[in-house]
């Protein structure tokens, strides 16, 4: 079975926008895209050139609040290797990657994280509870030739120089660092939020005092710059 993934916290759409990823002009064709052809609206923005799986990937990651990780770079013990044959992982695209230290459930490598129907078949097919983790199909794949058939890892294909979802010095997602992530972006929100109404209550002071004639516009705007 698949243990649940916490709800996403942002819609993908509203994500890219907000990284500058993509621009509205092109939201609204790969949305026009997706109503003609259907499929997932991330895979339609990479199918139409707007991003890079690699970027999707990312999006995904930091949306979803799980890991990124890259199965080609990455050590892997026998026991992950037996978890899951070869010729299921060639099936799939899937690759085990760890485990959960809380829960025990295998973590899988999934170019395809918000596929809950996909996610089920690999579950059926492991036969144990297993919990998405990000990562390409390229990476996946190369990670199968690596770990299953002994060929050497080769430089990743995809560039991340323009990424606005990579983590300081290029690091892969630790798959305990997406908890760490969730809650300082909540304190983040938290911050802007109480910065946010303090500011509305200094600008209302400041239009009291200026409506009384405590004191000229000209005069508060220069004091509050001087802060």
């Amino acid at each position: 079975m698949v243990t649940p993934r916490p709800p996403a916290r942002v819609s993908l759409e509203e994500l890219l926008l907000r990284h500058g990823a993509i621009t509205q002009e092109q939201l609204e064709k790969a949305k026009e895209e997706q109503r003609t052809i259907g499929g997932d609206l991330g895979r339609v923005l990479v199918d139409l050139g707007f991003i890079t799986e690699e970027l999707l990937i990312r999006a995904w990651a930091h949306q979803l609040g799980i890991s990124r990780v890259a199965p080609d770079l990455i050590a892997l013990g026998e026991d992950l290797l037996q978890a899951i044959p070869v010729h299921v992982c060639e099936r799939f695209g899937i690759v085990a990657v760890g485990r959960d230290p809380r829960t025990n459930a295998l973590l899988v490598a999934t170019n395809d994280p918000t596929n809950s129907e996909h996610l089920r078949a690999i579950g059926l097919a492991v036969g144990g509870d297993v919990l998405p983790v990000a990562a390409t199909a390229d990476s996946i794949e190369r990670g199968i030739r690596r770990h299953y058939y002994g060929e050497q890892p080769g430089a990743a294909s995809e560039s991340a120089a323009d990424d606005p979802f990579r983590e300081e010095g290029g690091a892969v997602t630790h798959p305990d660092f997406a908890a760490l992530v969730a809650r300082l972006e909540q304190l983040e929100q938290q911050t802007r939020s109480r910065e946010a109404q303090i500011l509305a209550v200094l600008r209302a002071v400041g239009d009291i005092l200026v409506e009384r004639g405590l004191v000229t516009r000209e005069e508060y705007l220069r004091r509050a710059r001087e802060q």
